[in-house]
């Protein structure tokens, strides 16, 4: 029998989602966006390619933000493109300024690819605290979202020394055996722990000191119907303290209640969760 939290939580969604349709339907009219170049510099001293998607309308007043974090080896293209299911795009219609960037060596950036290694991590930073600085932008109201391996860079971001408001984390690997299993080409073996140290989530999770919400559907859409990886991670985060740990927006996960299957289908309450963690 389902449970009467199991049912909230499914009528919740199916109300976001129809919510979520409404205003993307509105949106392609009525809140077009426009984009705008800025400056962010790698550590390694050259510039790489980022924007800022933002209302074309111009709202009163600084918005909200998010630093989304695409996953695979994603860059700018992956941010703001197809290949992610809420990108840059449908973030700043919904009344988010929303950035993306390309790290080193990925699409059309210089320098070499880090495999979001330490070079990465850095440049997630530097992207953060970028965003903070825009005009347009309110640095007290600013979330971050990673998509898959993008939790990697997403950790780091978190611990710019910038106010962030938390981070939502959508089906990220948590350790190398994920990693592995997703047959990503990061050209590593399992048992390089100095590789996998720098990278690891298990690991850098105990640095953040915000709200870590963790988003897992019912089939992961890397490993499937093995959705273990969420509780790895939340496990992770709640024995290094972290505030305020959620599994689909729950504080307690035995059992878990998990999301649907389709990561298109997770949207609207990736959007819900970003505008409750900006008010």
């Amino acid at each position: 029998m389902t449970s009467l939290t199991t049912r909230a939580t499914w009528s919740a969604l199916s109300a976001a989602r129809l919510r979520f349709r409404a205003e993307e339907a509105m949106a392609r009219g009525l809140n077009p966006t426009r984009v705008e170049p800025v400056t962010l510099r790698s550590p390694a001293g050259y510039p790489l390619p980022a924007r800022i998607h933002l209302h074309a309308n111009g709202r009163p007043g600084p918005s909200p933000a998010v630093l989304l974090c695409p996953g695979g080896l994603d860059g700018l293209d992956g941010g703001e493109g197809l290949s992610v299911v809420l990108g840059c795009q449908r973030l700043a219609r919904a009344g988010f300024a929303a950035m993306c960037w390309s790290p080193s060596g990925r699409e059309g950036a210089p320098g070499r690819e880090d495999r979001n290694g330490p070079l990465h991590q850095a440049e997630a930073a530097a992207a953060m605290r970028v965003l903070v600085q825009h005009p347009a932008v309110d640095p007290d109201r600013v979330v971050i979202l990673t998509i898959s391996f993008g939790l990697v860079l997403g950790l780091a971001a978190a611990s710019a020394g910038v106010p962030v408001r938390g981070l939502i984390d959508w089906e990220g690997p948590p350790s190398r055996r994920w990693f592995v299993a997703s047959r990503l080409n990061l050209e590593s073996r399992p048992e390089d722990d100095a590789f996998w140290t720098e990278r690891e989530p298990v690991r850098s999770v105990a640095r953040l000191t915000v709200p870590y919400w963790r988003a897992q559907g019912r089939w992961d859409h890397v490993h499937g119907a093995d959705t273990t990886l969420a509780l790895e991670m939340v496990d992770a985060a709640r024995a290094a303290g972290v505030p305020d740990v959620r599994l689909n927006g729950r504080d307690t996960w035995s059992p878990p209640t998990l999301l649907p299957s389709s990561m298109r289908g997770q949207s609207a309450a990736m959007l819900g969760w970003v505008h409750e963690l900006t008010r």
